[in-house]
C-alpha cells in the first residue's frame, strides 16, 4: 500500500499577508525601540518588531510577511549603524521565537525567512528573494505532502509556485536540499510547541503531559507532514525521525533535569538510561499517531492523551504477580 492513497483530511492553509505595503507607523516609537542600540539583544528585537506589527493599520492578525517586514527594517537599521548583524544573529532568532509566540506565526517559517534575510545582504529589497524562497518552500510542502518525495518532481513544485523551474534550482541547489528545509522548518515548528509545554509547566508531570498533548496537536494540525516524515522512511524520513527527536532534548534540555530530579526526589521509578525512557516515550506516541492516521484521521489524537499518561505514569498491569515473572 502506497502511502499517499490514505485521504485524512488536510491541513493545507491558506498562507496570506496584507501585501508589501504596511502603512504608517508611529515613528517615535520605532525610534525609541532603536535608537543608538549598538550590542542588540532577543528583547530589543521583539520590543522592536512588536511596535511595528501593533501600529499598522487594521485590525487583521499580522501575518509572516508582516513580521518579516519588521525584521528587514530592523535589520537595514542596523546595518546603516554598522551593527555586525552576523554577530546579532541568535538574537534575532531569538526575538522571532518570542515574536510566533505572541502572534500566533509559524515559528519554524518565521526562524527559516529570518536566517535568510541574515544570508541576504539584509537590506529592505531582499525581501523580494526571501519572499521568492518562501513562496517554493509552501509549493514543495504541498507537493511533497501530495506525491512523496521521490514522485514529486521540480517541474511541479515551481507550478505551484507560480516560478520558473531555473529559479526554484537558483535559491535551492537541489530537490534534496530544498525537501530537508521544508521537513527543518516544521521540525523547529514542532520543537518549539514542546518546548512552550514544558517551559510553562510547574512539575514534572504537568510537563509530561503538556508535551504529549503539543506533540499530538501539532501532528493532528499537520498530518501531511506525519505523510513526509514518516512514509519517507526508506529515504530521508529515519534521518529526520532521529534529527528531530535529537533536537528537542537539545532545545528543551530541562526535559532531562526534571525528569532526573523527579527521580532522585522518588516521584518516579529511578531510571537506569533516561535517553532509553525518552526514545521509548516517542515511539509509543508515534504509535498512536500512525493508527489514527491509517484511521482516516477520524475523531482526535487529543482523546487518546488520559490513555497516553495513564500507560506512561502507572503501567498497564494491574498489579505485580498477575501472569508476569
Amino acid at each position: 500500500m502506497h502511502w499517499y492513497l490514505v485521504d485524512c483530511k488536510t491541513d493545507r492553509s491558506v498562507r496570506s499577508g496584507r501585501g508589501s505595503t504596511m502603512g504608517t507607523r508611529n515613528a517615535n516609537e520605532l525610534r525609541a525601540v532603536t535608537g543608538g542600540t549598538h550590542q542588540p539583544d532577543a528583547e530589543t528585537v521583539a520590543r522592536f518588531v512588536s511596535a511595528w506589527l501593533d501600529t499598522t493599520p487594521g485590525d487583521e492578525r499580522p501575518s509572516l510577511h508582516d513580521a518579516l517586514q519588521a525584521f528587514a527594517e530592523l535589520v537595514s537599521r542596523w546595518r546603516d549603524a554598522d551593527v555586525d548583524v552576523d554577530r546579532a544573529q541568535a538574537a534575532l532568532l531569538e526575538g522571532a521565537t518570542e515574536i510566533a509566540s505572541r502572534y500566533g506565526l509559524a515559528v519554524g517559517e518565521l526562524l527559516s525567512d529570518v536566517s535568510r534575510l541574515v544570508a541576504t545582504s539584509g537590506r529592505r529589497n531582499d525581501l523580494k528573494q526571501v519572499a521568492t524562497d518562501r513562496r517554493i518552500l509552501d509549493a514543495a510542502y504541498d507537493v511533497f505532502a501530495d506525491k512523496g518525495f521521490y514522485n514529486a518532481t521540480v517541474d511541479e513544485i515551481a507550478q505551484e509556485a507560480g516560478v520558473g523551474k531555473g529559479t526554484v534550482y537558483r535559491h535551492f541547489d537541489s530537490k534534496d536540499n530544498l525537501f530537508q528545509a521544508v521537513v527543518r522548518e516544521k521540525l523547529l515548528d514542532l520543537v518549539a510547541q514542546v518546548r512552550e509545554g514544558f517551559e510553562t509547566a510547574d512539575d514534572v508531570l504537568q510537563g509530561i503531559r503538556r508535551a504529549v498533548s503539543a506533540y499530538l496537536r501539532f501532528f493532528e494540525k499537520h498530518n501531511r507532514f506525519y505523510r513526509i516524515l514518516v512514509f519517507e522512511q526508506q529515504g530521508f524520513g529515519t534521518e529526520f525521525r532521529t534529527e528531530y527527536i535529537a533536537g528537542i532534548l537539545q532545545n528543551v534540555p530541562q526535559i532531562r533535569d526534571m525528569v532526573i530530579s523527579a527521580a532522585e526526589e522518588g516521584i518516579t521509578k529511578p531510571l537506569d538510561d533516561f535517553y532509553t525512557i525518552f526514545y521509548g516515550i516517542v515511539g509509543f506516541m508515534d504509535g498512536v499517531i500512525h493508527k489514527w492516521f491509517y484511521n482516516n484521521c477520524e475523531g482526535s489524537l487529543e482523546d487518546e492523551i488520559d490513555t497516553i499518561i495513564e500507560v506512561l505514569f502507572y503501567g498497564f498491569v494491574a498489579r505485580k504477580g498477575n501472569g508476569g515473572t
